[in-house]
């Protein structure tokens, strides 16, 4: 996933070949896996009632990532909607072109028994091959990928050829209006459009050796077809076994 990002990072907007193979997705460091788990062990819990929500554990984590990832939250202009909503913009080099946004949240579900874990569903244990919490790949996974690569490429001094902003909603599992909503209606206001949205998605497949990743508007977008089919007619009341529409 990290790889994917930094792909994108670095070559948004330039012309070139996007194939990767498997042996170009280098491993996460220890220290990184370790900025992860612990990051899983804060209890980023949403509440179907926006009011009962404990903000504390919010406040905790906006906090934790600011501490971890330093240059993210020196090199970017940083702002909180509605409190808990993250926006990050990176300036680019020419502001020429419309930007680019990368998107996740950092809220989870709830866990109704823990006694179906393997592990306690906030420990962030890691066995040295797997990662067990609530939110490792909803979503927190993409969540800290994303600012796991971009502090490590602003350390290497990388500036985007144009704006790049990042945003993490929190209260996406409840479908609230309290988050994703308002980080629209700010862009809205201020007149923010975007060349390219990289969000959530559904997953990356690997067919005949590439790669595929569902960006954007792939797995909650809206299709209209329209479908002409030909062969006998029937009546609807009484369709034959081979009627058109059957086949």
């Amino acid at each position: 996933m990290g790889f994917c990002f930094a792909r994108f990072l670095k070559d948004n907007n330039s012309a070139g070949d996007y194939s990767f193979r498997e042996e170009n997705i280098s491993i996460p460091s220890k220290e990184a896996l370790m900025r992860f788990s612990n990051g899983l062990k804060i209890k980023t819990i949403s509440n179907p009632d926006y009011n009962k929500t404990d903000f504390g554990e919010f406040d905790k984590f906006i906090q934790y990532v600011k501490t971890v990832y330093p240059e993210v939250f020196k090199k970017c202009d940083f702002r909180l909607i509605n409190k808990y909503a993250v926006v990050l913009k990176l300036k680019g080099k020419t502001s020429d072109k419309l930007p680019n946004i990368i998107t996740g949240h950092y809220d989870v579900v709830s866990v109704k028994d823990e006694n179906n874990w393997k592990y306690p569903p906030f420990s962030g244990y890691f066995d040295e091959e797997y990662i067990y919490s609530r939110g490792t790949i909803d979503d927190k996974g993409s969540v800290f990928a994303i600012l796991e690569v971009l502090n490590g490429l602003l350390k290497e001094g990388f500036q985007p050829q144009s704006d790049l902003y990042v945003a993490f909603a929190h209260a996406e599992e409840t479908g609230s209006s309290e988050g994703a909503p308002k980080i629209t209606d700010y862009f809205k206001e201020n007149n923010i459009r975007f060349n390219t949205a990289l969000d959530e998605g559904g997953v990356i497949l690997n067919q005949d050796g590439n790669y595929y990743a569902f960006i954007g508007t792939a797995e909650k977008g809206r299709l209209l077809s329209k479908i002409t089919v030909h062969g006998d007619a029937a009546h609807a009341s009484l369709p034959t076994k081979n009627a058109a529409v059957i086949k």
